[in-house]
């Protein structure tokens, strides 16, 4: 009996040491902090909005890994730098995945090197002329201009072409792009009103045009107005968008 006793003993104390310890193995320096099953986060974002993309988009990876990603600017725009986890001004680059991770794709405006012009609506009073058949057409001139030396002269085609002084006229007439020399440190705009019939002398023009100093960014649009409406002269009001 005392032998059964001893036995049964033996074998309890057996199995108690066949059950160790079930714990964490920490050897080799412990897991990373990143999420997704120990992987980082690599996340990007673009500025301005709308300005590009980023090539991968937002992901995960494993700690270690060599992660190209790639800038994409928008039609319109460059490339200019990256922030966050580096300020390369290359659009590639490869960033070690060692941690979670920001990259913000910095973009910029290309210049503009051409204007697209919208007459909008005018007004011409030549009462001196004593002729209510007057034909005015009206068309736009854009220089530019290099310390003060003019570089390039373009012009619309007629965006007004009135049978008579008292043509009733509205809405809108839009010129296609007219380039200028985006390498000059000026572009000015100029609204030109003249009668068709060369054997009347009188240019009644507004004379006076809008500047802009260059470089300026494609997408910049305002209205401008020229011209007083007084006799012999008109008055011509346009939008203005700078384009690539």
């Amino acid at each position: 009996m005392k032998k059964v006793l001893a036995f049964a003993a033996a074998s309890l104390l057996l199995a108690l040491f066949s059950c160790g310890d079930t714990g964490t193995n920490v050897s080799g320096g412990g897991g990373n902090s990143g999420g997704g099953g120990g992987k980082y986060s690599l996340t990007v974002y673009v500025s301005p909005a709308g300005a590009g993309t980023v090539s991968p988009a937002s992901a995960s990876y494993d700690p270690g890994t060599q992660a190209t990603v790639t800038a994409i600017p928008a039609s319109g725009y460059t490339f200019s730098r990256w922030s966050g986890a580096s300020t390369s001004t290359n659009y590639q680059i490869t960033v070690t995945m060692n941690g979670d991770k920001t990259l913000t794709a910095m973009f910029e405006k290309l210049p503009a090197s051409a204007v697209i012009i919208t007459l909008t609506s005018w007004e011409t009073r030549a009462t001196d002329l004593l002729d209510s058949k007057l034909d005015p057409r009206i068309h736009f001139e854009v220089m530019s201009y290099q310390s003060g030396v003019q570089v390039s002269k373009n012009a619309t085609s007629y965006l007004l072409d009135a049978e008579n002084i008292g043509q009733y006229w509205s809405g809108y007439a839009r010129s296609g792009a007219i380039a200028f020399t985006g390498s000059a440190d000026e572009v000015r705009i100029y609204a030109v009103v003249k009668e068709k019939d060369p054997a009347v002398t009188d240019d009644i023009s507004p004379g006076n045009g809008v500047r802009f100093s260059l470089p300026i960014s494609a997408g910049v649009t305002g209205s401008y107005t020229m011209g007083t409406s007084a006799s012999n002269e008109s008055r011509v009001t346009f939008d203005y968008e700078f384009v690539k």
